[in-house]
Formats: C-alpha cells, structure tokens, sequence
C-alpha cells in the first residue's frame, strides 16, 4: 500500500492504532535503553560518573532538540506537498532538511565542544565530577553531525508509511547501544567517555542504515538537488519551534535544578535527581510515542 492510499483510504481508528501502537513501543525501547544506560555507567563506573551523566544529559537533549526542531517541522510541509501529490516539492524539503539538520549538528557540535569546559564548570562542578561529565558531552558533540540526523529519519519513515521499519529502527538502535554499552564498560573497561560513544555508535549506524534506504530511491521520498528559499525555512522553523519549545523547557528545568543541587546537596542530590528522572522517563515516552506518531 502506497502513502496516499494508506492515509488517504484507511479508516481512522485502524489509522490510529496501526502508527499509535509502533510509536509508543519505539519510545518504550528508547526509554528502556535509557534506563539501561545509567543502571551500566551508575554500577560498573560508579556514583560520581552516573552523577557526571545526569549534569552533562540536559545540554546533550537540547543539541539533539534542534535537530527535532528541523525534522517536526519538515515532516508537516512534506505531507502536506505529498497530501497535494506535490512530490517533486516534498522531495525538495526532505532533501533541504536533512542538509540543514547536518549543518545544525556541525555547527552546534562545535560549540558544545569548545564550551563543554566553561558550561560544566559554571553549573558548579569540580575535580573528577567536571572532568567526567566534559568527557561524556565532547562525545556527543563530536558526534553530532551524524547523530542527530536520526530523529528526523524516524519521522521520514513513518511519513513514507513505513512505521514498523521505524519502530524496528528504534528497537534495533536501543539494543546495539546497550550491547556496545556493556561491552566498553564491563569488558573494555573504557570511562564514561566509552558509554557516550557506545550510544552514538548505535544512534549514527541506525541513521546511514536509515539515509541508504531513502539514497537508494524505493522510499516514497527521495533526494533532488536541493532549492532553498525564506519561505521554506521560515515554514519549517514555524512547524517546529512548538516541539521545540516543548523539549527544551524541561531540560532548560533540569540544568536550573542541577544548578541548584550541586550547590546545596552536592554531586550525590544530582545523582538522586537522575533517578527520578530516570522513572519519570519511563512513562511519558510511551504517551509521547503515541501522539508524536500522529
């Protein structure tokens, strides 16, 4: 069944729970992963690293944040062009998108990179607690580039009625991390700097696994050469800047609270705070999953 056929003919309820259930499972294997991710850094590396990890994460949401920002607010403009059988359109934006998404990760990975120091250190951390959260947060932004680009992906899929290949995507991204996690902490007995690089490892193969698919030209969106224009990137931004706003006031919220903690409670406060974000996290996801997929 093509895209048009299947959003233009399929019943809504069907509709609902055929995107609706494989998007709250993918956000469920995400918030698994996460969950894995700090039990692996807080048991075999220790409390001071978990502590690291929970102070660096927020700034590591806000950079993968922007490139959401890109791929919400592309995926409206695309089904909207694909909805008019406009595909020479919807293949311009997706094409611009992904360009933009790169350039953002580039651009934005440099900065974390060069600022990692000066942002730890005014968030009031000191000693090994600074110096391993800088480690985990330089991975992220040299990685960056091609990391962040997996966020849009997982919208292109679905929006090419693909939503189990995205579902599938997210399952197999979260489980090659936690194994590539465990093998650098436990086996290679690598630092924090190793659980950071073992989730982006999985993040950027799922993401070139996901760009060859739309590169080989079988998916309903295909790359072009690419048409900037205002009006495009205005409408993009728009679209987007809604999402946006929404995933970064809750980071915005943690940096504030760790903020505070460091100050009164101290690098263990912020490994409690980690926690309760950790089953916080476990919840939302599945809720998010289902109306993100929508």
């Amino acid at each position: 069944m093509n895209t048009h056929t299947l959003f233009a003919k399929t019943p809504p309820v069907k509709l609902f729970f055929f995107a609706a259930i494989p998007g709250a499972v993918s956000m469920l294997a995400s918030a698994l992963y996460q969950l894995i991710d700090g039990i692996f850094v807080g048991q075999i590396l220790g409390d001071t690293a978990f502590a690291a990890l929970n102070l660096a994460m927020p700034f590591v949401i806000i950079n993968f944040s922007l490139a959401d920002l890109i791929g919400v607010g592309s995926s409206i403009p695309i089904s909207i062009s694909l909805g008019k059988k406009q595909d020479e359109e919807a293949n311009n934006i997706f094409t611009c998108a992904c360009l933009m998404i790169v350039a953002a990760g580039v651009a934005v990975g440099s900065l974390l990179f060069v600022l990692a120091p000066a942002l730890i250190r005014f968030m009031g951390a000191e000693g090994e607690f600074a110096t391993l959260a800088v480690q985990y947060l330089r991975v992220y932004a040299l990685c960056s580039p091609v990391t962040t680009i997996i966020f849009a992906m997982d919208n292109y899929l679905r929006i090419c009625g693909k939503v189990r290949s995205s579902m599938m995507l997210n399952i197999v991204m979260s489980m090659l991390s936690a194994g590539l996690e465990f093998t650098f902490l436990a086996i290679f007995r690598w630092g924090i700097w190793g659980a950071a690089l073992a989730t982006c490892l999985g993040m950027s193969t799922c993401a070139l696994t996901a760009l060859a698919a739309f590169a080989r030209g079988k998916m309903q969106l295909r790359f072009r050469r690419p048409r900037f224009s205002v009006a495009m990137i205005r409408q993009i931004v728009a679209c987007g800047t809604p999402n946006f706003l929404n995933n970064i006031a809750g980071r915005i919220t943690s940096i504030l609270m760790n903020f505070l903690l460091i100050r009164f409670g101290g690098q263990d406060a912020v490994s409690i705070y980690g926690i309760l974000m950790y089953v916080e996290g476990f919840i939302q996801p599945l809720l998010y999953g289902m109306c993100d997929s929508l």
